[in-house]
Order: structure tokens, then sequence, then C-alpha cells
């Protein structure tokens, strides 16, 4: 059963009336921390910090802390090849006894080294690290090959949410960037930082929409959006200041050497070499060019008219 006063929030409107769910429309597939629980119950004799909530073992599981449990990620701890089998037995054991199955082409015996949540936990070192695969991309990223990759990047906008620790200390939550195409390609300086600042707090709009927050940005231009005065703003500059008005936030200078965190994601642009379209036999490209002239068309379209592109999708047919 949904909880009574969650009920509010899935509410949805059909033409005749609204209503709310009083089951999960889905079952237990959409309630996690219900899941979490569980697994915190069934596995609660040998988690780490989970022995004052373990549910009783009957004598058949000695409370030993062995294991740490995610949703259904089980990592088992050992300090030997022994140990490690006297504890998987106890898993498998809990496990059973609450009904609960683990798929074998999932599971990994017998590792010193293990990839768990994003890190890679070396039991030989007894070292924690940024799982390889994650870093794979940053490691790969080439040095600036001429001036135009460290002033405006004109191939990409880039932008990372963080947030900082009582002590002060930044920590990012999340990384974004963005391919720039068609008309986006000829924004000049002042446009294209503007479009990136509209263009990450609307990305980032679920986590600081609502709350007061701050820009931090390289750009003198992005300033001039919120201390201008209207009828001193046209074109691009004046709908970006318009949409950022639903906003609460200061906007702060960070010059570009210091702000390397978001700089670097938008000077990747060069390396997006993509692949020409195979041609289909017979045709002799004529297909490829009129989808290629047509999508040029779709996103001048989409770009230029970002708010009401929908409207004018019919100038495509003209235009092309």
């Amino acid at each position: 059963m949904a909880d009574e006063e969650s009920r509010a929030k899935t509410a949805f409107a059909t033409p005749t009336a609204q209503y709310q769910y009083k089951r999960m429309p889905m079952g237990l597939k959409g309630a996690a921390a219900v899941f979490a629980a569980l697994m915190r119950k069934v596995l609660g004799p040998i988690l780490e910090n989970a022995l004052s909530q373990a549910a009783p073992s009957n004598g058949i599981i000695k409370r030993e802390r062995c294991a740490v449990v995610y949703l259904d990620d089980i990592l088992i701890f050992s300090p030997s090849i022994e140990a490690h089998v006297r504890h998987l037995q106890w898993v498998f054991d809990l496990l059973r006894m609450a009904n609960l199955k683990a798929s074998v082409s999932k599971c990994e015996f017998a590792k010193r080294k293990v990839v768990f949540l994003g890190h890679l936990l070396d039991g030989e070192r007894g070292t924690v690290a940024p799982s390889p695969r994650n870093v794979a991309t940053v490691a790969a990223i080439p040095s600036p090959r001429n001036t135009r990759e460290v002033d405006w990047c004109q191939l990409a906008v880039a932008a990372c949410l963080a947030q900082r620790d009582d002590q002060g200390s930044e920590y990012a939550v999340q990384f974004a960037s963005k391919a720039l195409s068609g008309p986006q390609l000829n924004y000049s300086s002042a446009d294209g930082e503007a479009f990136a600042a509209a263009w990450a707090i609307k990305h980032f709009r679920p986590y600081i929409y609502g709350v007061r927050f701050q820009l931090v940005t390289d750009s003198m231009a992005v300033r001039y959006l919120r201390t201008a005065r209207a009828q001193d703003l046209h074109g691009k500059l004046a709908r970006y200041a318009l949409k950022l008005q639903a906003y609460d936030f200061e906007i702060i200078h960070k010059a570009g050497l210091r702000n390397g965190n978001v700089d670097g994601l938008s000077r990747l642009g060069h390396l997006i070499s993509p692949e020409p379209e195979p041609i289909a036999a017979g045709t002799n490209g004529q297909v490829e060019r009129l989808v290629g002239v047509l999508m040029a068309a779709l996103r001048k379209v989409t770009s230029d008219h970002e708010d009401d592109w929908d409207e004018r999708i019919y100038q495509i047919a003209y235009q092309s």
C-alpha cells in the first residue's frame, strides 16, 4: 500500500478526473527504499553497520561483520580464503531463509580486487580508488592544439554541479557537457557564454529550482544578464535573461585558470569525429544527402526558435 501522505505525489490527470495511486503501480520494483530495508534485515547478522537491526539468527548464523549491501549488490570481505568460504555460506543461508536468490552470472568469488559502486577495492594493498573505467576518458584528454581550444570554445559547453560541506570543501555532484551544432557554432563569445549559463541552469533544474544557489562563471557577459537594464538587452541575451528570472541565484566571477573543472569539459569537442553515414546501395547518395539537408534545417529551426520551434516546424518544407 502507498503511504497516505505520499499518495498526492502520485496524482495524475485524465480528461474526466484526477486520480491517485493507493498501491505502488509497479509493485516493489519502484520502491528501492523498501527493498534496501529488506536486504538490511535479511543480512543484518553479518552487515558492517546493521547488527542492531539484525533479524534473529536462531543460532544458525554467527553475528560477525563480513558484508556490506547496497540495494541488491552484496560485497563480502574476508581475511583469508577459509574465512571467505565460511562467509559465503552464511550469506547463502540467509538468502535461502528469506526465499531470495542470487544470479550466478552476476556473481564473482574469491577476488582480491573488485569494483563496487564505481570504486576499485584492492584487498592486497588495502586501498580504494576510482574505477579505471570511470577515469579512462579523463586520462585520455589530449593537450590543446591551438588557441581556439583555450579561449571561448565554439564546439561545446560544459557545467559542473557542486556543493560545499561544513568545512567549506567543494565536492562535485554531477558533470554535464553539450556539443554545439548548427547556428550555435557561430555564436559570439557573449552569446555563447550566456547560452552556456542558461543551458546549465535548465539542465540542473531538478536540483536547484526553488533554492538560492551560486552561478560561478569566468564570463563577464553572464554577469551582465543580471545587472543590465531590460531595454539594454536584445535578441538572445534578452531571452536568456527572461528565462533566468525564475531562479534565485547570485553570479560569482571566477577566472578561467581557476575554473578548470568545467573549462576542460568544453574543450573536448575537437575529439568528436563522426563517421560518415553508409550510402545505401542503388541510391548514389541522394537519400543520404536529402536526410542531411532535412536534419540541418530541423537543427536550424530548433536552435533559432527554442521556445516555439514546434509551431514553426512547417517552415522546413519551404526552406528546404
